[in-house]
């Protein structure tokens, strides 16, 4: 199974609950995006835990260099990644 969609749209609650009730395998497609660009900014685990998992990823930040967690994510997914090494690289 597959779940794709818009920010705050349930995705998580979506998968949680077909983990539950029909024992499927939770897997976000953004952990390898999310592993590449912390370690390229150097980030630490309690940076990560504040910019990727909570409000804070649609806020500008020094830390991303005043943009979005978010912006930043897409960006190198969809500006860096895919264009050097192919739309199924993530």
């Amino acid at each position: 199974m597959f779940i794709n969609g818009p920010k705050r749209s349930g995705k998580d609650t979506a998968a949680l609950f077909a983990v539950k009730h029909f024992g499927a395998r939770h897997y976000k497609m953004a952990y390898p995006l999310k592993n590449a660009v912390s370690s390229f900014l150097g980030l630490d685990g309690y940076e990560e835990k504040t910019y990727y998992e909570t409000d804070a990823k649609d806020t500008v930040a020094e830390r991303f260099y005043h943009h979005t967690p978010r912006q930043v994510l897409i960006s190198f997914s969809e500006d860096w990644a895919k264009p050097l090494f192919g739309k199924d690289i993530f």
